[in-house]
């Protein structure tokens, strides 16, 4: 008699597979845009290339997309020179307008 899979090895299927993709702007309390903060994923870890695995760095307008994300809600980890924020937003798999407010010293 063949096993059903356990739940770790379908979990971590579902890493390998990960297909989601998620995207927004990181701003300040002032709405400015957040250039160069490292965005990424709260959440179990991914296998593969790191530029897959929910880590991206904002661009000129604040802009970041994460890509390789199973289906979820995730709450993001925004990193600015070296010191960590831990917004109180949740972004979902599919989002591409989300809204990541950051309150800057």
């Amino acid at each position: 008699m063949i096993s059903p899979p356990s739940s770790d090895m379908l979990r971590d299927f579902e890493a390998v597979t990960a297909r989601g993709e998620a995207s927004g702007f990181v701003r300040d309390q002032n709405g400015m845009p957040v250039v160069g903060a490292t965005v990424k994923v709260r959440t179990h870890v991914f296998l593969g290339d790191p530029a897959q695995q929910g880590i991206a760095t904002t661009d000129a307008s604040g802009a970041f997309q994460w890509i390789g994300l199973p289906d979820g809600k995730f709450r993001p980890n925004v990193t600015i020179h070296g010191k960590e924020y831990q917004p109180d937003v949740f972004v979902e798999t599919g989002t591409n307008d989300a809204s990541v407010v950051v309150n800057l010293p």
